[in-house]
């Protein structure tokens, strides 16, 4: 996914920082590849172009002025060029902009342009060091905008009271030392005129809301494998107890992998995650075909790979932390928003074929044929994931 995170320092001074993976703004994997071993000065020349490029795709409003920043430095991954392109290997650039903020600024709000070629979803985060305030936001459609962070009346006065200036930004345009980006939480707001306690249900509320949505999005659309795996439980054949058995199972196995790890409990690389989510794709669409049947061998098979699934969940969560003050119930919203991708993976089968499983070529006509293309998939990514 896409990270932005903009931190106020000095209350309005503002620095924006942009991960992004180039593949899609260089125009292909070997394109970005070709740019980690580009000299020095052609790196210079494209890196400015590109991010100032970004800063037209990515743009802040505070209230109704535009909030102008300027490019300053960025940071190249440290990843084998051999690497990009490879889905366990996260080959992320960072930009790093400067601003000024607007007097009497009182929102600030994140605008993506429709053609922005850039990945989804997009997290953006609003830190104030002075106010202990980390605010996490969502976009996960191109041409859509983030909900407006509110800022706090410590920065509105210092604003006015111009404490910041455009002369005390550094315009030196250099590539900057590798610097974590700060870590996304959710913990507080402020609001004049709201209690504490309607204050903290409204940030659990929405918290909530944006961690449920995010978990659906994870199947539906962008899940692709997860999608795969699913179809594959519900070709199995028979009634609907063996749909419900194995769902079942695969819901309780992906929830404690996904728990145990945002817990920091268990930790698995993705170079062994991902090909194993591919393998179990192939092998669940092969047993449709050769042993169509549910079993106790069955159910343990899909509570196996349920298990790696929720390993996978859990590396997409670890691109943007769970927020602490918050970690159980966006946890579980979270959980709960794959589970309901999952219901509408397995909806979307039954209105396409769910009308012919009792006719008699329903197995030789749409089972076989789908097994056979899920699990050349599943093969082809396993043996992508795999080499080299």
């Amino acid at each position: 996914m896409t990270r932005v995170a903009v931190t106020l320092s000095g209350q309005s001074n503002v620095v924006a920082k942009v991960d992004l993976d180039l593949s899609m703004a260089t125009g292909s994997t070997e394109a970005y590849a070709a740019l980690l071993t580009a000299p020095v000065a052609v790196q210079a020349d494209a890196l400015r172009d590109l991010g100032e490029r970004v800063a037209t795709w990515l743009t802040f409003r505070t209230g109704e002025a535009a909030l102008s920043l300027r490019l300053v430095r960025w940071t190249l991954p440290e990843v084998p060029p051999e690497k990009i392109g490879d889905v366990t290997v996260a080959a992320m650039t960072e930009f790093e902009y400067r601003g000024v903020l607007a007097p009497m600024a009182t929102t600030l709000q994140l605008t993506t342009a429709a053609q922005a070629p850039i990945e989804y979803p997009l997290a953006i985060s609003l830190l104030i060091p002075a106010e202990n305030l980390t605010v996490t936001r969502w976009i996960e459609l191109p041409g859509t905008a983030s909900r407006d962070f509110v800022l706090p009346p410590s920065v509105n006065t210092s604003v006015a009271q111009g404490s910041a200036s455009a002369d005390e930004i550094d315009p030196a345009l250099i590539p900057s030392d590798k610097t974590p980006a700060p870590k996304a939480a959710v913990n507080a707001a402020v609001v004049a005129g709201v209690s504490p306690v309607a204050l903290q249900l409204a940030l659990i509320i929405e918290a909530a809301g944006q961690y449920l949505w995010l978990g659906f999005l994870h199947i539906l659309p962008w899940g692709v494998d997860h999608i795969l795996f699913v179809l594959g439980l519900y070709f199995l054949g028979g009634g609907w107890r063996p749909l419900v058995s194995q769902t079942t199972a695969f819901t309780v196995a992906h929830t404690i992998t996904l728990g145990l790890s945002a817990y920091g409990v268990v930790s698995l690389s993705p170079r062994i995650v991902e090909p194993l989510i591919a393998f179990s794709i192939a092998c669940v669409a092969l047993e449709n075909i050769f042993r169509p049947r549910l079993s106790p061998v069955r159910l343990g098979v899909v509570f196996g790979f349920g298990l790696l699934h929720g390993l996978g969940f859990a590396s997409s969560l670890a691109e943007v932390p769970l927020p602490a003050d918050q970690f159980f119930t966006t946890l579980l919203a979270f959980n709960f928003g794959v589970d309901f991708g999952q219901l509408g993976v397995l909806a979307l089968a039954f209105l396409a074929v769910g009308w012919a499983r009792g006719r008699d070529w329903y197995r030789r006509r749409i089972v076989l044929p789908v097994c056979g293309v899920i699990a050349a998939i599943g093969l082809f990514w396993t043996a992508q994931r795999v080499l080299p």
